[in-house]
């Protein structure tokens, strides 16, 4: 997240001036939300993992909505051996891994950023923002994490503009259509944010030809009702985004906004992003030893409990160690029933 956070200088002044916005914006503090989403979320539970090489610099967490496999990012500063994507079973032990390689890059730079994955869940492929220099770039992994996918520019190569921080990505989970399926002539949106900003982007993939490779370009904007610092993680559900945030305070925030109406004519939606509430997640203060703790990505992960007993949302906390290996929390959220964003309740 520091690192984030240092990239993140000038996120927001580039954000509106690359769609041409002139937008006044608000204060980082939202209003009081229109519905009271997420006024009733708590946390069901904790799984605490740590120690490990695979946990060092997590960035994220992913599920496939089944209460089956999930996957974590990490960057694995202590042990780069340990850096990529780790696939966790039911018990939360890894049982396989992708580790990244600085030779799939054809630009010859190092030390590339891994950010906090999403799942599509109806194509099984794991999206993975990549960090490095002026041009950041998307990483597409099958789930069985069988061979190292593809890696795709976030804006074409000779774009005036580019993201300069890229944290999270998160394909719509309620399409039957994912943004690798615009390859083939459809498909849906890969959505993201600067770490700072107020606007929210959809990229659609560009087919490549025997010149250029597919690349990632924006087709939708969407205006939040106000800037947001420290985004660490999102997934979009249902018309409605949700984000984990990690304030100036260190705590840790999931909120949810409301997509506007979409502009069929257009890249800017004819309508703002709606604020619908906010959820702090208990405990995330300093650890042991004053350890900071970070709040990372989170993902629609239903988790059985027992009969009739789930919870819908995990995010992942970063507890650092001074020395050694970081440890992780996942803090599994549940809310009522009404408000729940899996594809079966709305």
């Amino acid at each position: 997240m520091d690192r984030r956070r240092f990239l993140a200088t000038s996120a927001g002044a580039l954000g509106a001036a690359a769609i041409g916005q002139g937008i006044a914006l608000g204060s980082a503090t939202p209003a009081a939300a229109d519905d009271g989403r997420l006024a009733d979320w708590f946390q069901k539970g904790v799984t605490e993992r740590g120690g490990s090489p695979w946990t060092d610099e997590a960035q994220g967490i992913t599920s496939d909505g089944k209460n089956g496999y999930r996957w974590v990012t990490t960057n694995a500063d202590a042990d780069l051996s340990y850096k990529g994507i780790w696939r966790l079973n039911g018990e939360y032990t890894p049982d396989k891994s992708l580790i990244w390689n600085e030779s799939w890059w054809p630009d010859g730079n190092t030390n590339h950023h891994i950010g906090a994955p999403q799942h599509d869940l109806y194509h099984g492929n794991i999206w993975v923002p990549i960090e490095h220099g002026p041009q950041p770039r998307v990483w597409c992994v099958p789930e069985g994490l069988g061979s190292k996918g593809n890696i795709y520019n976030l804006g074409h190569p000779s774009d005036s503009w580019h993201q300069n921080t890229f944290a999270w990505c998160s394909p719509d989970q309620t399409r039957s259509s994912a943004p690798i399926r615009t390859t083939q002539g459809g498909g849906g949106l890969l959505y993201t944010s600067q770490s700072s900003d107020h606007i929210i982007y959809g990229y659609k993939m560009i087919p490549g030809d025997v010149l250029h490779a597919p690349y990632m370009k924006i087709a939708r904007t969407s205006r939040l009702p106000h800037s947001i610092d420290g985004i660490a993680g999102g997934f979009v559900m249902e018309g409605r985004l949700y984000l984990s945030i990690e304030p100036e305070d260190g705590s840790c925030e999931v909120r949810c906004y409301r997509f506007g109406r979409r502009n069929t004519s257009g890249v800017e939606d004819l309508e703002p992003m709606t604020y619908e509430g906010t959820y702090v997640v208990p405990d995330t203060g300093d650890g042991l030893f004053g350890n900071p703790h970070e709040a990372e990505g989170l993902c629609y992960d239903p988790k059985w409990w027992g009969p009739g007993d789930t919870t819908q949302v995990s995010v992942l906390i970063l507890d650092q160690h001074a020395i050694g290996d970081d440890s992780i929390s996942i803090r599994h959220l549940d809310m009522p029933h009404e408000v729940k964003p899996g594809p079966v309740i709305f």
